[in-house]
This record gives C-alpha cells, sequence and structure tokens, in this order.
C-alpha cells in the first residue's frame, strides 16, 4: 500500500468490521475509534467518520453502548483538558471562586462520570486554595480513590501523581503515601495497573520525601544516612513523573 493510500486504510477497516457478522469484531473495530479518528485527523473525522457512524445505529444493543462509551470517554477527556488549560491561566482568586466549587460539585456528582472527570483537575484547583479547602480538596481526593465505582479509583489512580506533585511536604506522609498505598492493593486490576504506570516512582520518592522529614524532626535516626549522603536538605518535595 502506497503513502498516499495509507490514510484511507483505518476508515476501511473500519467499514468493513463494523458491517462483518462477527460481533466481537464490531466491538473490536468500535473500540479503536480515537485512534481511528486520530489517523484520520479532525477534519476527515467530521467529515467522514461521524456520517459513517450516524447511518450506521441501528446494530446490536451491546455495539451501540461501545460505541456510546467509546464516543464520550473521548469527548469527556477532551473537556477535562480544555477545563484545565482554562484554570491553568485563571488567577488565584477566580480559582478560589469558581474552579474549586465546580471541582467540589463534580465530585459529588450522582452520576459517576462527573467523578471520573473531575479526578483530572485537582491538581490546577489545589494549589491557589486557602489552607481550610486544601485540607478539604485531600480529602474528597481520598473519598474518590476509594469509590464504589472501579471507574472511578482508576481514574483517581490515573492523576494521582499530577495530585501529589502539588501537596505540600508535610502532608506526604500524613495523607499521600496512605492513600498511594491503598490504591496498589485495589481488588480491581485496572487500577493497580495505573498506580505500576506513570505512578511508578511515586512510593520512591514519597518515603525519601518522608525520611528528610523525619530526620528534620529527629523522629528517625535510622534514616540519617540519607541526609549524609546527599549533604543536604531540600524543603521541596521530590515526587518526579
Amino acid at each position: 500500500m502506497s503513502m498516499v493510500d495509507e490514510p484511507l486504510y483505518p476508515i476501511a477497516v473500519l467499514i468493513d468490521e463494523l458491517k462483518n457478522d462477527d460481533i466481537q469484531l464490531r466491538l473490536n473495530s468500535i473500540r479503536r475509534l480515537s485512534t481511528i479518528a486520530r489517523a484520520l485527523g479532525e477534519e476527515r473525522t467530521r467529515k467522514e467518520l461521524i456520517p459513517f457512524l450516524s447511518e450506521n445505529n441501528d446494530d446490536d444493543d451491546e455495539v451501540l453502548l461501545a460505541m456510546a462509551e467509546e464516543l464520550e470517554t473521548y469527548v469527556r477527556d477532551k473537556a477535562v483538558e480544555s477545563l484545565c488549560r482554562i484554570g491553568s491561566r485563571m488567577r488565584d482568586s477566580d480559582l478560589v471562586d469558581w474552579f474549586v466549587p465546580l471541582v467540589k460539585r463534580l465530585a459529588g456528582g450522582e452520576w459517576f462520570t462527573a467523578r471520573v472527570s473531575v479526578c483530572g483537575l485537582f491538581h490546577i484547583a489545589y494549589p491557589s486554595a486557602s489552607e481550610t479547602l486544601k485540607a478539604e480538596l485531600r480529602s474528597v481526593f481520598s473519598q474518590l480513590c476509594q469509590d464504589d465505582m472501579p471507574m472511578v479509583r482508576r481514574a483517581a489512580a490515573s492523576n494521582f501523581g499530577k495530585f501529589a506533585t502539588t501537596v505540600e511536604a508535610a502532608h506526604l506522609k500524613t495523607d499521600i503515601m496512605q492513600i498511594f498505598e491503598d490504591l496498589t492493593q485495589d481488588g480491581i486490576d485496572e487500577v493497580v495497573k495505573q498506580c505500576r504506570g506513570k505512578n511508578l516512582s511515586l512510593s520512591t520518592h514519597v518515603e525519601k520525601r518522608i525520611c528528610i522529614l523525619d530526620c528534620n524532626y529527629g523522629k528517625d535516626y535510622k534514616n540519617a544516612g540519607y541526609i549524609q549522603e546527599h549533604g543536604t536538605v531540600d524543603e521541596t518535595p521530590i515526587i518526579a513523573f
């Protein structure tokens, strides 16, 4: 296949598989919609892919449900990205007055989709909040990490690193480390995988930071070797992603 024809290939595969009698093939194709959309680009997705999906909406219920979930997830992720960009440009006072209440409202939403989305907003809301609000946000995030819905816990685990880097060092030991350890022992594999993926280095870095804090306050003389080895005590969090 030539390079000129290559962009046409994903949509051709999609059409073939969506018309296949095998429902599993149709489901597999639907679950690749985001990949196919990226390959086609924004214009061709709008002009070709979306009309095609609209015209072929009389499929089996299971396929239609998978299509709805795939499209909803993609739209939701883009909405979160947009909110993060907006929030990063807001003044601290506006974040406190508008963004933090939005985070709290979504976190308390009845539908799990709102709670999934809000997990990606905490790292924007937290730094500008007052000490009282910060304590509340840490508590709310902790609750999301223990949510009854696995999808919410997975989203919390996926965004854990971004939130943790904004939390003050004093709260790493009391709040962050325990939440992370609980997530790594979750009964759902997808939640644990998120902890072992982009958050892989969190545990080591937090433990090092705790070591420094304990040495500063004379609580753990066994860890004094860390300061001796590095020759300094840095008061900034050292979580890295």
